[in-house]
């Protein structure tokens, strides 16, 4: 199904969860990228004879600085570093924080490359596996390279699973190499007008040069949610890989009324992050979460937001 997001696609023939706890590893380390919260600028003023300093913060990617927000009207405090909820059928915000602010968004990187795999053809199509630079701590599934699967069952694999290993066999199969499917995912975002948004590698690893934003990640999902093909996968509880039944690393599918979607991510820098949505009497609600300080904060966030939503909606 082709994008839904307000632009024309010119195209050719198309994130890391800090392991899960079901997956396969080949270590058990983190990789840690150096992410610098802001640079602070002293200014001096001299205002009638009185001389003060202020600090000018940067306008540049944040950490994840998870502090529990103020309750805004009937929303209850929030544990999270930037946050949005928005009408699953119409975009509308419902409520906010911080929700434009370029920030790590771990595995919801994946989202874009979905988006691209769906757009580039034929989910029944065969993908190979390719040698992979992979590190050790990146969520995989044990694919080795010469191993062969559809495009859909890496998708399965890759979304469900959060697995690295799926996304990056998929980005050099719709592109060619991972080099190439990065430029068309920055073309993409480009083009879809998420402007906090830029993408280094196809699988969310933390980098300085990487980042997105809660709104940006909510107007994707939104319209990602809009494809029955990626609905079908996000909404299951379990993806079946190499002869094992993997656990979704969301949480809230089957635990929360209506849970439906979407993905999960964590990093070290981007703290705990989720794109979560559910229906319920055919009203749709998306709640993104970035930065909450744990897994179960993230999962609490979600939960807030969304009964939020759909007290409003």
């Amino acid at each position: 199904m082709a994008s839904t997001l307000s632009h024309r696609r010119r195209r050719p023939a198309q994130t890391p969860q800090a392991g899960p706890r079901h997956l396969r590893r080949r270590g058990r380390g983190r990789r840690q990228a150096l992410l610098f919260s802001g640079l602070v600028a002293a200014t001096l003023l001299a205002i009638a004879g009185v001389t003060t300093m202020t600090a000018a913060v940067t306008d540049t990617v944040r950490g994840p600085q998870a502090d529990i927000v103020p309750p805004t009207g009937d929303l209850p405090p929030i544990a999270a570093a930037a946050y949005v909820v928005v009408d699953g059928d119409t975009g509308q915000a419902l409520a906010s924080f911080n929700a434009d602010q370029p920030r790590p968004v771990a595995s919801l990187g994946k989202l874009m490359t979905a988006r691209l795999v769906l757009d580039a053809g034929p989910l029944e199509d065969t993908a190979t596996v390719p040698p992979l630079r992979i590190a050790g701590d990146e969520s995989q599934v044990g694919l080795e390279p010469g191993d062969q699967a559809s495009r859909g069952e890496l998708l399965q694999a890759m979304l469900v699973a959060s697995a690295n290993d799926a996304a990056r066999t998929l980005a050099v199969d719709v592109a060619g190499d991972e080099h190439r499917f990065v430029g068309m995912m920055n073309a993409e975002a480009a083009a879809a007008g998420l402007d906090a948004t830029r993408y280094t590698d196809p699988v969310g690893l933390d980098d300085p040069a990487q980042h997105s934003s809660a709104a940006d990640v909510a107007r994707l999902a939104r319209d990602l949610m809009q494809d029955p093909a990626f609905r079908r996968i996000v909404a299951a509880e379990s993806v079946r890989i190499n002869d094992s039944e993997l656990p979704a690393t969301n949480d809230l599918l089957g635990a929360y009324r209506g849970a439906d979607g979407i993905k999960t991510g964590h990093t070290d820098e981007a703290g705990w992050c989720i794109a979560a949505s559910a229906t319920r009497d055919g009203r749709s609600i998306v709640a993104v979460v970035l930065g909450a300080p744990t897994e179960q904060a993230r999962d609490a966030a979600a939960r807030t937001l969304l009964d939020y939503g759909f007290s409003v909606a």
